[in-house]
């Protein structure tokens, strides 16, 4: 099959999908804001690029992006949603919003076919790459992932971020195990926007920061294992090794500084240490102070804002909140086990956004249920995603095919890095668990249907290697 009418095929791919996409779905102009919506406007008056910009109560890119959208007129909140207390309206215009809104969209829906676009570049054997690409598509064009494009929260970008930091880390990987080397200008190009992508996916959420050592892991392991030299000289190796520490401790050190976590830590107080008397008495030794007020808080509602009121519950936790809490992890590896297994089913039990009704004219049902088939609801599949990862590496090694050697590893890297992202969304934060762990969550099921792809194109290759 000639190169042109591959494209062709993908395009028609793409046309389809995004036929989907306008058709089965409301209008861009509606949304659904929460009541952290209006902290990402507040926080985009400020400055930039500033140490208050950085340091703010909201995420910096999320915040950038509604400093760089905002009219005149500025953002009108008219509809607000809260799960917790059970209200799910429905979409609504809200003036600004709709710039959002369509920011969300058009990045998530490039994202996507930037994914498809890699996916099918790297499989080999035709049928496949049609199947896989598709599959790609539809799973990124299903309800569980297109209507969070209509909430104005963080999770949107997020989730779309760490989709095209993974198409092209997959193209990033195939041109440099090419047999044909691939031109300077290319990895270059190639290497900035990967860079571009993470250092924005990094400030879209704090807890993005911990996937970085997993990525420095990698760039070492890559100096003992590189296809060609002079693909990737050790140099660049070291160059971006550093870039990427320094993004590390200056994205952990700002997210400190903002003290965005000290809610989430009150969370895991009330929910975690103050009613288990052994705990309480690890943090107490640590200098915590326990008031009545503070404890007739347990029990009560998580993210209760009264807390801020406790002026020393506060002066502790700035001064010694972190470190205490890390340090109780480490001293009950147990029970931070325990509830991190625990939670992770938990995290599996939702499939679509909670913010909204969905609107069933729109959007029709053979849709809702192509979704729930590819996104299902049982944390098992973390175990057959285990599976496959393993059977891809075994063929590629068998095989002794560094490109293919090369794509197991890096979806072990995003598999990896996403369990310690995981862990730390569960561990830093005892409230909704479901929303926090949303992007690992969705990178599990993504993997469930992206990886039987490469491990049939393997066995294609093996195939047509015995027959030749």
């Amino acid at each position: 099959m000639k190169l042109n009418a591959k494209l062709l095929g993908f395009l028609a791919l793409v046309a389809l999908a995004l036929w989907l996409r306008i058709s089965q779905y409301p209008h861009l102009s509606l949304s659904v804001s929460n009541y952290d919506s209006d902290r990402y406007g507040e926080a985009g008056q400020l400055g930039f690029p500033s140490l208050r910009f950085f340091t703010s109560i909201q995420q910096p890119t999320i915040a950038w992006a509604y400093q760089a959208l905002e009219p005149d007129s500025g953002y009108q909140i008219t509809n607000i949603s809260s799960p917790g207390d059970q209200l799910h309206p429905p979409l609504v215009w809200q003036p600004g919003f709709e710039r959002i809104t369509t920011l969300q969209a058009m990045v998530a829906t490039l994202a996507w076919v930037a994914l498809a676009w890699a996916v099918f570049r790297s499989i080999e054997t035709p049928p496949l790459q049609y199947l896989a690409a598709g599959l790609v598509l539809l799973f990124g064009l299903s309800p569980q992932v297109v209507e969070w494009d209509y909430v104005m929260l963080s999770e949107p970008l997020a989730i779309s971020l760490l989709v095209a930091l993974l198409a092209v880390s997959i193209e990033l990987m195939r041109t440099l195990g090419a047999a044909k080397p691939a031109g300077r200008g290319k990895r270059l190009a190639l290497g900035a926007l990967w860079l571009l992508i993470t250092v924005l996916w990094v400030f879209a959420r704090d807890t993005n920061n911990y996937m970085l050592p997993a990525f420095v892991a990698a760039l070492i392991a890559m100096r003992f294992w590189q296809p060609d030299r002079s693909q990737l000289p050790t140099a660049a190796l070291a160059g971006l090794g550093l870039a990427l520490v320094l993004l590390f401790v200056t994205a952990s050190s700002l997210a400190q500084q903002s003290g965005r976590w000290i809610n989430p830590f009150f969370n895991n107080l009330l929910d975690r240490v103050l009613p288990v008397a052994e705990h309480r008495a690890f943090f107490e030794a640590r200098g915590l102070p326990v008031s009545e007020e503070l404890l007739a808080e347990v029990g009560g509602n998580l993210t209760e804002l009264s807390l801020f009121n406790l002026s020393d519950l506060v002066r502790w936790t700035e001064q010694n909140g972190t470190q205490s809490y890390m340090a109780f992890l480490a001293s009950h590896p147990q029970w931070a086990l325990q509830e991190f297994v625990e939670d992770t089913q938990h995290a599996f039990t939702e499939n679509a956004q909670p913010f909204f009704r969905r609107d069933t004219e729109v959007t029709p049902a053979f849709l809702v249920y192509l979704g729930d088939l590819l996104h299902p609801t049982d944390s098992l599949i973390v175990w057959l995603v285990v599976l496959q990862l393993g059977v891809l590496l075994w063929l590629a090694v068998k095989r002794g095919n560094r490109t293919r050697i090369g794509l197991a590893l890096l979806f072990w890297l995003f598999f990896l890095g996403s369990v310690g992202t995981l862990f730390v969304s569960i561990h830093g934060d005892a409230a909704g668990i479901v929303r926090h762990a949303l992007s690992s969550v969705l990178l599990f099921r993504l993997l469930l249907w992206l990886l039987p792809g490469y491990i049939l194109d393997a066995l294609a290759e093996s195939r047509a290697n015995k027959n030749a």
